[in-house]
């Protein structure tokens, strides 16, 4: 009897044991930050003020090469610069509305290593078949490419040379409708079109990317000003194709 307590004592103590599971992998983020902010009156005023001084200086300048008049000069000289009007301004510059925001992304640290390996056999056959490459772009991709994508590279090794069999290759269907979501909404907010490289590139890669990499779109999408849009739809794609 007290073999069975006390093994079922065991057992219950392992079940509220922390858990040893590691930690999921950090996805593909975005975050927005004030890259600039409104000036306040004290620093407009000084600057307003340095400026006023430089063109007295340059003036008195003028007159004392030209005219051999350097009082003027010398008065300036002697005087002490009043431009310091936010020294009793004790309001902080970080509370200021923002006037322009910046946008960071960041990609997944974790490559999918079926992605990375099967993208390096197509790059191997593609260089067999005589073609350039340039560095090595898989471990980029497999930072941000669908697992499913494996298959399209496994599929283009087995093509070979062949560049009808390499075309058939498809990647999977677009299912995050990027192209009239991203372009229909910098027609909106813009008046403008996307570029035809940019319509291209978001339909082309619309399967082939993650999930968490399209989600991160979403602070983008949340943006109302046309700058800070396309702004932020460009640091995107960026960090996407790794520039």
């Amino acid at each position: 009897m007290n073999r069975f307590f006390f093994a079922l004592l065991a057992l219950v103590s392992l079940l509220f044991l922390p858990s040893c599971a590691p930690p999921a992998d950090p996805p593909f983020t975005g975050t927005s930050y004030c890259a600039a902010r409104a000036e306040r009156p004290c620093e407009r005023e000084e600057r307003e003020c340095r400026l006023e001084r430089e063109w007295s200086e340059s003036d008195c300048w003028t007159a004392c090469l030209s005219l051999g008049d350097c009082s003027a000069c010398a008065r300036l000289a002697s005087e002490p610069s009043w431009c310091n009007q936010c020294r009793y301004d004790r309001s902080p510059p970080a509370l200021q509305p923002c006037v322009d925001l910046g946008f960071s992304f960041h990609r997944a640290a974790v490559e999918d290593a079926s992605v990375r390996e099967a993208c390096r056999r197509s790059l191997a056959t593609a260089t067999a078949c005589g073609v350039t490459i340039v560095g090595d772009p898989c471990p980029d991709r497999a930072r941000v490419q669908r697992t499913e994508m494996s298959a399209v590279y496994d599929c283009r090794s087995a093509a070979g040379c062949d560049a009808e069999a390499y075309v058939a290759c498809e990647a999977p269907p677009a299912v995050h409708g990027l192209e009239p979501t991203v372009c229909g909404l910098l027609s909106a907010r813009c008046g403008t079109t996307c570029s035809d490289e940019l319509a291209w590139w978001l339909e082309r890669y619309d399967g082939w990317l993650r999930y968490d990499v399209v989600a991160a779109l979403q602070i983008c999408l949340d943006t109302p000003a046309c700058g800070d849009y396309v702004e932020c739809v460009n640091a995107w794609s960026a960090a996407v194709r790794g520039d």
